[in-house]
């Protein structure tokens, strides 16, 4: 049996609409071996999300609305309207917090209304006034204050972020 490679030349119309290669110059051949630089496109929902990062060594004070995620490595004295908020290890944030889901690897102090889900790790400390529709504490997470599940799916969905109430405003947190 006989083998037989075939090489193909690399012509412009082999190359992907919109990549650049190593000399800058979009849509011309690449030499061989060295690797194409794909020109920025946004790909997957994820790309278009609506991000806050407070980052380590960053003071925070205010209002933080109309986000998709939060996620606060630095010191934070706010009040937030967010789908997800994630605390690492390093922050600290004080204030209100109108979340779906809240993961807690740092420190939490205020009132907190997590509608979908409240996870508190094992370097997690969370204390105030806390709302859940469902809690997981990881062995070493702490929780204190007043502790309060959702009654129902209907309480929890009324108290979702961007959820309104009979006037049209945003829901409050309860207090």
């Amino acid at each position: 049996m006989l083998n037989r490679i075939i090489a193909k030349k690399n012509t412009p119309k082999d190359e992907a609409p919109g990549t650049q290669t190593p000399t800058g110059r979009p849509d011309q051949p690449t030499p061989r071996g060295t690797p194409k630089i794909p020109s920025y496109q946004p790909t997957s929902k994820s790309d278009s999300q609506r991000s806050a990062l407070i980052g380590p060594g960053v003071y925070f004070e205010g209002t933080l609305d109309n986000c998709d995620e939060v996620i606060i490595d630095g010191t934070v004295k706010a009040s937030i309207v967010a789908e997800r908020m994630l605390v690492r290890e390093n922050g600290d944030f004080s204030g209100t917090a109108k979340v779906g889901d809240a993961v807690i690897l740092g420190v939490f102090d205020g009132t907190l209304s997590a509608s979908t889900k409240l996870t508190v790790n094992a370097t997690g400390r969370v204390s105030g006034d806390i709302y859940y529709a469902e809690l997981e504490i990881a062995a070493g997470g702490v929780l204190t204050g007043d502790i309060s599940v959702f009654d129902s799916r209907d309480d929890a969905k009324s108290h979702a972020p961007g959820k309104s109430d009979a006037t049209g405003k945003d829901a409050k947190v309860p207090l």
